[in-house]
């Protein structure tokens, strides 16, 4: 059985000083792969590095709905920008927290509409995070979207972060 970790920000600079026994640990517990989400566009970059160097590690780039407040709508087009010129293996992570002191949900659904607009225009997969109390919004937004692109995005894989 192949395992795969689908979300771990091994590029956050908190891994710098034991990225490396991490991932030791990680291909002795077995796991083959690791996704690593992006959280906004400033970080896309050292991502980007850090799975040129590594065959196990895979980009995903996205704009995290804790930083909407961070994020503006040039983000999405550089995010359709780097898409084009970079390889992922999806859009994220993004989706909705409304869990008390996140950012406005507007701003969120903002954000995340957009992302999951492009992921259709784009046919890759996403990784997008659904907290307890978004579990429905999170749903009938793609939902949503799936029926007005007809036969739906055309998604390969959808990636769901459960964070309760």
């Amino acid at each position: 059985m192949k395992i795969i970790d689908a979300h771990c920000h091994l590029d956050f600079e908190a891994f710098d000083t034991d990225r490396s026994a991490v991932m030791s640990r990680a291909s002795e517990a077995g796991i083959e792969k690791i996704v690593v989400p992006g959280v906004s566009a400033e970080n896309w970059p050292r991502i980007h590095a850090l799975c040129s160097q590594d065959s196990r590690l895979h980009a995903c780039y996205g704009l995290h709905p804790y930083l909407t407040e961070k994020h503006s709508d040039q983000d999405i087009d550089t995010l359709s920008n780097w898409l084009d010129s970079h390889e992922s293996v999806a859009i994220g992570e993004c989706g909705l927290d409304y869990r008390k002191g996140e950012p406005p949900k507007q701003k969120q659904l903002h954000f995340f509409d957009a992302q999951l607009r492009r992921t259709g225009s784009i046919r890759v997969s996403f990784t997008y995070r659904v907290c307890h109390n978004t579990v429905i919004p999170t749903f009938i937004i793609v939902g949503n979207l799936c029926i007005q692109h007809g036969k739906g995005l055309g998604l390969r894989t959808r990636i769901v972060c459960a964070v309760t």
